[in-house]
């Protein structure tokens, strides 16, 4: 679609028809092209729907601002408080849009939120603004003075920090976490004034880079300061009464501690709580297919659970667990009356896949797209070939003169796709990082990029057939991606070291660990790690020293601790490496013969390995694809392969095997599976 803004009637509800998922997308690329200083509020079903369209945006509008405002992960009137990370996003998002308002300059953004974000009263951008701190290299500011004002900003004062919103002094330095960012930063004084900001990263606690300013936002929707507590005060003896004092939650934040899940009582904090639309000047308000049957579903789930803590506050007996005090539904979230009235005098353009006729309240724009074709029937057809099939139905798609793009989850299938197609007759295949690389392409070339799209879809000059158009669904396994920096290293696996906690130095042995310290040597600062050894001597390790440290075997803080240049520790690990030398001979021993013992070396066909893998139903791990690639390389060495595949169950090694499996029987040989 072009020129959407002026079919766009600004006196009614507008509904985008013919725009399933993934032409949205390219319709809310189109409207930030076409309105370049007018903000989108796009509103999503869920949480899940609002990262693909985040997804698709990076790809089909690569230039613009785009800010995710999540919900609370969190259930309604739960004892938790939402996770920092969360709270941190939300935080970030309402900083950047009141530095923003009424500066007519900023270009537009594109705000993503779902209905359960939509959904809850926020604070007043007049009580946000306020709190968002920048901190500049040579600015003076006292230090203890900024590190209360960041408790009362909700940051967890602790000695290492490891995650949003964790803060540590430690003399002239302090650690902060700002919430929303990927890494802390370390800020070093000179008294008073600010001598560095560096970027770290919070598993090594190695600098990753400077920077000549940062911004600090809140790390909580609750100023815990002199006003909120009094507001606190005042409205819970007025809701529960004065006999109400006893709550764990009272108690703590009258004395101004915070308590978990206090975020619940939100509105007792504030003089009042807004719609998350008063941050935002005048947007077009984008309304995704089904979003009124979310946001009616999230309100039932919010009704039932404040139903379910007024019952345990009516039966709660003496003796039991303090009763969950809960306030009332429409002091945290918005009624359905107050959902309508907030969108009323907005612009409003709802996303729907199919066609409408038009109605008196409604006006109807076709997009014109659908959802793409499904290989399903393809795929059951045995005497069929699945990607003949697929090259079929691109030659078309080129004959109506559109482009074509061919999408995976992952960079690897991805290019498994790719190699396939050609395999398979496709001339031109060129991978395109964002809807940018089409543009230099010829006509008849197909683009192959990674993108979260489930479903492909037609449009009247596009056309993007997914993985899972052609393959069928994937599941991806829900395992949290992990950080593989520093793999070997021991600050990876002692994420959690505290003070205290026993070490032992490969050349002066075993110390107990006393926390992080900065020491100038020469003209650089150094990031030091200060050990405890018997007699009160001490050792400062540099951070990129590391690898001499390991963990102690047990847990036990009852230890003897070496001394600093007694021969003990030299002694014992004399004798332990006399025995470590016995015992390598003989694994030498065995590794010789297995390493001259030959086999058959077994390689994969490339069209059909790759079709085979494209059948499993998972999306491959990244440990997976390890030791897939790692068994594929021993399978052809030519000799014998003698490898444990150690892994969780549920988590894959089947796969792993079924693969090695195949290449055997491709060459020939038999294979048996021999389980307990």
């Amino acid at each position: 679609m072009k020129n959407i803004r002026k079919q766009i009637d600004d006196s009614t509800r507008n509904v985008i028809c013919g725009a399933p998922e993934g032409v949205d997308a390219t319709i809310l690329a189109t409207m930030a092209r076409e309105n370049p200083d007018r903000d989108i509020l796009v509103v999503l079903r869920d949480a899940e729907r609002a990262q693909r369209m985040a997804d698709a945006l990076s790809f089909f509008a690569p230039d613009t601002s785009v800010m995710a405002f999540p919900a609370w992960d969190c259930l309604p009137y739960d004892r938790a408080s939402p996770h920092p990370s969360i709270a941190g996003q939300r935080l970030a998002v309402m900083g950047d849009l009141c530095e923003r308002r009424g500066n007519a300059d900023r270009p537009g953004v594109v705000v993503l939120a779902t209905a359960g974000s939509m959904l809850q009263r926020v604070p007043p951008a007049t009580a946000i603004a306020p709190l968002r701190r920048r901190l500049a290299v040579g600015d003076s500011i006292d230090t203890q003075v900024l590190m209360r004002g960041l408790t009362a900003m909700g940051y967890n004062r602790l000695s290492t920090v490891m995650e949003p919103g964790d803060v540590a002094l430690r003399g002239d330095i302090l650690d902060v976490f700002p919430p929303g960012s990927a890494d802390p930063v370390r800020i070093d004084f000179f008294g008073d004034e600010i001598e560095q900001i560096r970027i770290f990263d919070a598993l090594s606690q190695r600098s990753a880079g400077k920077r000549d300013a940062i911004v600090l936002d809140p790390a909580s929707e609750i100023l815990l300061d002199d006003g909120s507590v009094e507001r606190f005060r005042t409205g819970w003896r007025e809701r529960f009464g004065i006999s109400a004092s006893d709550d764990p939650i009272y108690e703590a934040v009258v004395v101004g501690v915070r308590h978990a899940g206090m975020e619940h009582w939100l509105s007792l904090f504030h003089t009042h709580l807004e719609p998350f639309t008063a941050y935002l000047d005048e947007p077009l308000v984008v309304l995704d297919h089904r979003v009124v049957e979310a946001r009616d579903s999230r309100l039932d789930t919010v009704r039932d659970h404040f139903a379910h803590r007024e019952e345990e506050a009516r039966t709660h007996a003496s003796g039991d667990t303090m009763p969950y005090r809960a306030i009332e539904p429409d002091l945290l979230y918005l009624s359905e009356l107050a959902w309508d009235n907030m969108l009323a005098e907005r612009v409003q353009i709802g996303l729907s896949p199919f066609s409408e006729p038009p109605s008196g309240e409604l006006k109807v724009l076709e997009a014109g797209g659908r959802q793409g074709h499904d290989f399903s029937l393809e795929r059951q057809q045995s005497s069929l070939d699945l990607f003949d099939a697929v090259v079929a139905h691109i030659a078309a798609q080129h004959a109506a003169n559109r482009r074509v793009i061919v999408s995976g989850l992952s960079v690897g299938s991805r290019n498994r796709l790719v190699r396939l197609l050609g395999e398979h007759g496709v001339a031109q295949v060129e991978t395109v990082a964002t809807s940018e690389g089409l543009d230099g392409l010829p006509p008849q070339a197909v683009a192959a990029t990674v993108l979260g799209l489930e479903r492909g879809f037609e449009s009247f000059d596009l056309v993007v057939i997914t993985e899972q158009d052609i393959l069928g669904d994937r599941i991806a396994r829900s395992s949290p991606k992990r950080t593989r920096r520093n793999t070997e290293r021991f600050l990876e696996e002692a994420s959690q070291l505290s003070e205290g906690d026993i070490v032992v130095h490969v050349e002066h042995g075993i110390g107990r660990f006393d926390g992080l310290q900065t020491l100038n040597l020469g003209d650089a600062p150094h990031d030091c790690l200060r050990l405890l050894y018997g007699g009160s001597d001490k050792l400062f390790v540099p951070v990129e020293n590391v690898e001499l440290l390991s963990r102690y075997g047990s847990h036990d803080t009852v230890v003897q601790l070496d001394r600093l240049g007694s021969a003990s520790w030299q002694s014992r690990r004399a004798k332990l490496k006399e025995r470590i030398t016995e015992m390598a001979g003989d694994l030498l021993k065995i590794a010789a013969e297995r390493k001259t013992q030959p086999g058959p070396p077994m390689r994969a066909t490339q069209g059909l390995y790759q079709e085979f893998c494209a059948r499993f139903p998972f999306q491959e791990t990244e440990d997976q694809e390890k030791a897939i690639g790692e068994i594929m390389d021993d399978l052809g060495s030519g000799r014998a392969m003698d490898r444990l595949v150690c892994g969780d169950v549920g988590f894959g090694k089947t796969e792993v095997a079924l693969r090695a499996a195949f290449l055997a029987v491709m060459e020939g040989f038999q294979v048996a599976v021999v389980v307990p």
